[in-house]
């Protein structure tokens, strides 16, 4: 049995199901916030995409509320590549936040800041 992952399933998969649940996680945290650690590069990474992914689907619209359009395989994996970030990488990336989720509210955190950045 034999099958091949694509960047775009797992981002799909990861998009669609962890992510509204963490994100509602760490929204609901309020001020007792802990000092964000420095981020390695491959955190900063995902966190750029994640971003960019944000924009792209229009999750991260600051008018009203907004409706998450499913982007195309071929979309992500482009955004995959202007980042330099290899699917299986993706993939691995994923996986560490799932088992270490101290470590996703930190790259959420970075994601907020660029999402501010950009919008601002």
């Amino acid at each position: 049995m034999s099958f091949t992952v694509s960047g775009a399933s797992v981002f799909r998969r990861f998009v669609f199901t962890v992510v509204p649940c963490l994100f509602l996680l760490v929204c609901g945290q309020g001020c007792g916030r802990m000092q964000p650690s420095p981020l390695a590069a491959s955190d900063s990474l995902f966190a750029a995409v994640y971003a960019d992914y944000l924009l792209l689907s229009g999750v991260a619209d600051p008018g009203g509320r907004p409706v998450p359009e499913e982007r195309s395989t071929r979309e992500i994996d482009l955004l995959l590549e202007r980042h330099g970030l290899p699917p299986r990488e993706f993939g691995k990336l994923v996986e560490r936040y799932r088992s270490r989720p101290e470590l996703w509210r930190v790259v959420l955190d970075e994601v907020r800041s660029k999402l501010k950045k950009r919008q601002s």
